[in-house]
């Protein structure tokens, strides 16, 4: 761990200074009627300051920083569990942290009885991970209610640490309850971090799975635990997959790589729920899962991935059509490819959930450009086969960036990640909250350590103030009264 602290470089010696007055300066615009009626815009002698939201979480400045270290050295070097502990106590933990974080880990595993949550779901008729998550994440808020009323607030909730492992083991073992059958509890290990445990959760018995033939999550669901339980009654253990390690270092690198993404609207939402609701945790953890129940909500990830597996992307499609046809020769759905001009169609681009895969916007550039070194690393390290499917998706995204002025979203590549890892695609919004909980709750106690008041800047652009004028009624027109 000495050599991981010397190892990260900070922000110092690259010529970055925190500013002394966190404030910022917007020009007033004042708005002039002339006599025709038309409105012209100038600008006012003085500027109108904004305060801004001082964080020590996030810095884009030359590469993306936690708390003054380099991503491109956290991914390759720490693990999330590392991660979670310098993220809420700002610094890294030892040998003996680490294996204290692990025992309480365990022992919430072994607490946690998820069948009340499971008969809570089949009443909302509802399998979906994350709205499981979310049922525990209820629980937990009235319990927390319960015990602040009856014996005051606990010790423990001091600690964001304890608060997030708690949940992460609920979730966990909400997660490992996908694809078993409910009458048997599905097999787990002893907790050593969480990308292991997850990796070893969903082996595919030395090679790889289609989760995306079915036609429907259920009968992914039962094909994995048919699987298992045949197995099981031979009295066969899983084998472990020969690329285990690689696995583990790809989705670590991910989680790692996209849990934060500095102040967002999501973030700055959590930190006005903060400023004005701290005394419950999980009732703020309750309202961000909401945030991405509602982002995938109306995503298929399925039909997403079958999609862009098939697009044709026209200089692929016309220059090397023999080699495209080979490469989804194997894998290619019903309705052959989804050809395509220079213009996507309006059915195709539904189809693909473009507008939730594609953004206007350019913010996550960098991450991607983080996590595509890191794909590029597993599949070179693993078959030929990924790396054909990692050429296609950069195409298909560089297809969108040139012909429809779209960047890449952070849940393109988390897609194809998921995809080459062997992991369900159900699972994915349900680990990219988990990840994306560490951020908020950092935000959270930043700021209600600092305890500075989160509210919008507006600009009035309006008409300019006047007085109150009765408009005189013409000769001849009668009063209403």
């Amino acid at each position: 761990m000495r050599s991981l602290k010397r190892a990260l470089p900070t922000t110092r010696g690259r010529e970055f200074h925190l500013p002394n007055n966190p404030v910022y300066l917007i020009r007033r615009h004042s708005y002039h009627l002339h006599k025709n009626g038309d409105r012209s815009e100038s600008t006012c002698g003085h500027p109108q300051p904004c305060v801004m939201l001082e964080t020590e979480i996030f810095l884009d400045f030359k590469g993306h920083f936690y708390r003054g270290m380099d991503v491109r050295d956290l991914c390759r070097r720490a693990t999330f569990d590392e991660v979670i502990f310098f993220f809420l106590h700002k610094r890294w933990p030892n040998e003996s942290e680490l294996k204290r974080k692990n025992c309480y880990v365990q022992n919430e595993l072994n607490r946690f009885c998820e069948r009340n949550v499971l008969e809570m779901g089949r009443l909302l008729q509802t399998s979906d991970p994350l709205q499981l998550i979310r049922i525990a994440l209820l629980k937990f808020s009235h319990q927390s209610e319960q015990q602040t009323e009856t014996e005051g607030e606990p010790k423990s909730t001091h600690d964001p640490l304890f608060n997030y492992l708690k949940i992460l083991a609920a979730s966990v073992k909400l997660l490992l309850r996908w694809g078993h059958s409910e009458l048997v509890s599905p097999p787990m290990n002893d907790y050593a971090d969480f990308t292991s445990f997850l990796i070893d959760a969903y082996p595919t018995e030395g090679k790889e799975v289609n989760f995306h033939n079915k036609g429907k999550e259920e009968d992914d669901a039962e094909n994995l635990n048919a699987s298992r339980e045949s197995n099981e009654s031979k009295g066969q253990t899983l084998t472990p997959h020969p690329w285990r390690e690689e696995r583990i270092k790809l989705l670590n690198a991910f989680l790692v790589c996209m849990c934060e993404q500095g102040i967002n609207e999501n973030t700055f939402f959590v930190r006005m729920l903060s400023s004005v609701q701290c005394h419950n945790y999980f009732s703020l953890c309750v309202s961000a899962s909401t945030f991405y129940i509602d982002a995938f909500r109306n995503v298929d990830l399925r039909d997403s991935l079958e999609g862009f597996l098939r697009f044709v992307v026209p200089s692929v499609g016309t220059i090397k059509r023999g080699e495209h046809n080979k490469f989804h020769k194997n894998r290619e759905p019903e309705g052959g490819h989804l050809r395509q001009g220079n213009h996507l169609d309006d059915e195709i681009a539904t189809h693909l959930n473009v507008d939730f895969f594609f953004h206007k916007g350019n913010s996550y550039r960098e991450k991607n450009a983080i996590l595509k070194e890191h794909l590029t690393e597993y599949c070179n390290n693993t078959c030929e086969k990924n790396l054909h499917c990692l050429k296609h998706f950069e195409q298909v995204e560089e297809f969108f960036l040139k012909n429809q002025k779209k960047h890449a979203s952070c849940y393109y590549y988390p897609l194809l990640t998921f995809h080459l890892l062997g992991v369900p695609l159900p699972l994915l919004p349900s680990v990219f909250f988990i990840m994306r909980l560490l951020s908020f709750m950092a935000h959270r106690q930043e700021q209600i350590t600092n305890n500075k008041l989160v509210k919008y800047a507006g600009v009035y652009v309006g008409v300019p103030p006047r007085g109150f004028h009765m408009q005189p009624l013409h000769r001849g027109a009668t009063s209403p009264h």
